[in-house]
């Protein structure tokens, strides 16, 4: 479910994903991958994702990570949504920022015996990681509703 956007005028353009009054439901490995892209997801629920068979991992609802050496962070809007019933995490956020507001994240399952939390925010190098969480509901998660390691929120 990817639409791209690409800005004529700047090849270094991030990709651009615009979700809305959607469903995502039952994928392997992640329901919504943004590699060192944008995402605006608004009203739309990402559930049900499952662990890859080889390995019992992943199975994540939103993950969110900076693949390219860019200036540009990924980002991810996530409004008025629900993600649920996910295995690992509900939203992994790596490296780059994130507004989460009036969203439900719940019932996170753990993957492999790892995992069940809401939302995971880590830092592997400068700058941080940002996340601001408004009006959320974070609730029935196997591990914690937020996890954030080397990261600001």
């Amino acid at each position: 479910m990817w639409q791209r956007e690409q800005n004529a005028s700047n090849s270094d353009a991030p990709s651009v994903l615009r979700l809305s009054s959607s469903s995502v439901l039952r994928n392997h490995e992640a329901g919504i991958s943004l590699a060192s892209a944008q995402g605006w997801i608004d009203g739309s629920r990402v559930s049900e994702n499952i662990p890859r068979a080889s390995d019992g991992l992943a199975g994540v609802g939103i993950l969110v990570q900076d693949r390219a050496p860019t200036e540009q962070l990924p980002e991810l809007t996530l409004r008025a949504s629900r993600v649920d019933a996910n295995h690992l995490c509900g939203v992994i956020l790596v490296d780059g920022d994130a507004v989460i507001d009036r969203t439900a994240i719940c019932g996170t399952l753990p993957a492999s015996e790892r995992g069940g939390r809401a939302i995971d925010i880590e830092s592997s190098y400068s700058p941080r990681a940002h996340a601001r969480i408004e009006a959320s509901l974070l609730c029935n998660n196997a591990h914690s509703s937020l996890y954030a390691y080397t990261a600001d929120f």
